[in-house]
């Protein structure tokens, strides 16, 4: 047998493989729903069904070891809040300290500016912001 035959032969063998798999998924897709439905709709409705199981039982697995995840990652950190109450006001000691702290409500500006922000940011950033807005430029009659 030629080595041409061969490769024909082989060809027509692929090309009626092909065709009997493609009537047999339209088989399976169309003529089979019409000629048997009640059989066919069990069958699809018990896929759905051990489907669906597995996909729940995956799906709690998943989140079971999610919430394991987070309950380690937890565990190394540890949260501290920051809760700032004014609790007595002090004099300061030092010359520039009083300069600054004493000089235009510095220190009733800081107050108002922890009561309103005091939770979203820290005691040197509203000291700053209060400082900067008893600062302001002197406003009198120029020369």
């Amino acid at each position: 047998m030629p080595f041409g035959q061969i490769i024909i032969y082989s060809i027509t063998l692929l090309a009626v493989a092909a065709v009997f798999f493609l009537f047999r998924k339209i088989y399976k897709n169309q003529i089979r729903k019409i000629v048997f439905p009640k059989k066919v709709l069990e069958e699809e409705w018990e896929e759905n069904r051990k489907f669906n199981e597995l996909y729940q039982k995956n799906k709690q697995k998943e989140l079971l070891k999610q919430q394991e995840t987070l309950r380690e990652n937890q565990k190394d950190y540890v949260q501290y809040r920051e809760d700032s109450e004014i609790v007595d006001i002090a004099k300061p000691i030092g010359k520039w300290t009083k300069m600054v702290m004493l000089s235009g409500g510095f220190m009733q500006r800081l107050a108002q500016l922890m009561k309103g922000e005091g939770g979203k940011k820290g005691f040197w950033e509203l000291f700053v912001k209060a400082q900067a807005s008893t600062q302001g430029k002197h406003k009198g009659k120029g020369r």
